[in-house]
């Protein structure tokens, strides 16, 4: 166990009306899941080989877990364990460092976030117990840590502008160093998807898959002009 790096995943129902629910106002609950589920499949295909170990969390209400047919056997499946986030980040968690030592877990609303700062992230951890990526929207786009770092998740209000401020001061009062890395942005609102756009053509133009999820994205842009 000593020096693996774990990749945990944690993957929400594609479903319409479960997906993106809050782009799904703009352009429909059935294009919101569709474009969510070409996201995850972009994220596994293209993370299928970094780390030691990788495990993908499917939402307790996702019945089927899903894994694209050509990256099967890079991905092992579990289900998220909770009644918040915060219960299943921290089962997650535990689970994970009985087989690494260094775990990230990442959410999928962040599709084009860097390689890089994955590996960053893993090294960081060498160093402190917490590493953290700020999302936009006060969230965390990634939370990595290199032991049990304990109740750190309790008392967080979820989905709200305040998690990564509350989550910061929790590892304070557990007198825990962390690390930040630089914030990025969730494909949340329908704004987003102009980003997301510019992204993939500027930073992915030779990715295949890249390159459909651009197609989808320029077809709901066109037609919720």
């Amino acid at each position: 166990m000593a020096g693996r790096r774990l990749l945990g995943v944690f993957v929400k129902p594609w479903r319409p009306g479960r997906a993106k629910s809050r782009l799904a106002g703009t352009v429909g609950p059935l294009a919101a899941a569709l474009l969510y589920a070409r996201m995850v499949r972009w994220l596994l295909v293209r993370w299928s080989r970094i780390g030691d170990e990788r495990w993908l969390y499917c939402a307790p209400d996702l019945e089927k877990p899903w894994r694209p047919p050509d990256i099967l056997d890079s991905w092992r499946c579990r289900y998220q364990v909770g009644n918040d986030l915060g219960e299943r980040l921290q089962r997650a968690m535990l689970e994970a460092h009985c087989v690494a030592d260094r775990v990230l877990i990442v959410g999928t609303d962040s599709p084009t976030l860097p390689d890089a700062w994955l590996e960053r992230a893993w090294q960081w951890l060498a160093e402190v117990p917490v590493v953290i990526g700020p999302a936009d929207d006060g969230g965390y786009y990634l939370i990595g840590c290199r032991r049990n770092v304990g109740d750190l998740w309790s008392g967080i209000s979820w989905g709200g502008p305040d998690v990564l401020h509350q989550t910061l001061d929790r590892l304070e009062r557990l007198r825990l160093c962390y690390r930040l890395l630089p914030d990025w942005y969730d494909i949340d609102h329908f704004e987003d998807l102009k980003r997301l756009a510019n992204d993939l053509r500027n930073n992915f133009p030779e990715d295949r898959h890249a390159r459909r999820l651009l197609v989808k994205v320029e077809r709901l842009l066109e037609r919720h002009a």
